[in-house]
Order: structure tokens, then sequence, then C-alpha cells
């Protein structure tokens, strides 16, 4: 059995891991945006929140599967990010990534999808969203 100062120890083991990954984010977006400005593919803006969300689901995608936008990748995660931990890729979504994807969309107001036709991911908003995810089941 953990002692409460294992616990405490390994809660800010985490933390320190989020803030870490956090600021990973933060400099990628910051260097993205150095370079090709607010701007998404498809000369689509979006939010801040929708950008994290974007750059968010890519680190999630090459974390567990080693590709930046596997198949049906965005159906996957908002599997997930909707019913909690699970086997993604080649290891298991924690608790806090899916509530990370989760407050992204929220804020975000939407999800990211593939997008044939513009060669990339655009973002749909949640009204629209939902439908679309529900007929993948």
């Amino acid at each position: 059995m953990e002692t409460s100062q294992e616990v405490r120890d390994e809660i800010d083991s985490a933390l320190e891991a989020e803030h870490d990954w956090r600021l990973r984010v933060e400099r990628t977006l910051w260097e993205k945006h150095l370079r090709e400005g607010v701007t998404l593919p498809g000369d689509q803006q979006a939010s801040a929140e929708a950008r994290f969300l974007l750059i968010y689901m890519g680190e999630v995608a090459e974390r567990y599967n080693r590709a930046s936008w596997p198949g049906a990748m965005e159906y996957d995660l908002w599997r997930l990010c909707q019913s909690g931990p699970g086997v993604y890729g080649s290891g298991v979504l924690t608790a806090s990534e899916c509530l990370t994807l989760r407050w992204l969309s929220e804020k975000a107001g939407g999800w990211w999808r593939w997008s044939d036709e513009k060669g990339g991911p655009v973002f749909v908003k949640i009204q629209e969203w939902e439908p679309m995810a529900r007929q993948q089941r």
C-alpha cells in the first residue's frame, strides 16, 4: 500500500510532466505562429484554443502511433475523450490526456477532422462534429 507521501510524490511528478508537456505545446505553437502566422489549411482562421487542440491531437498521435494523423484518429480520440482512458495505438490514453482533449474541445467549441479535399485537418464546430462522430460508431 502506498503512503500518502508516495501518492503526493506521484502527483507532483505527474504535474511536472504535464507542465513540461504544456510548455512544449506553447513553444511549438509560438514557433509555428512566427513561421506561418495564424492561418491554417484552407485559409481557415482558428481560435487559440482550436490551435492548441490541433497541436495536442498531433502530439498524442505521434506519441502512440508514430504518425502525425493516423487514419480515423479524430474518431478514436473523440471516443476516448468522451468515454475515458483506453487503448489507443501502442499504449493507453491516460485520464489526463482524455480530460485535456475534452477540455480543449470544449474551449474551442469543436473538433478537428481530416479533409481529403483540403489535404489536411479542418476545424468543425461541435454542432456539426457530434453527428459525424455518432455516424462512425
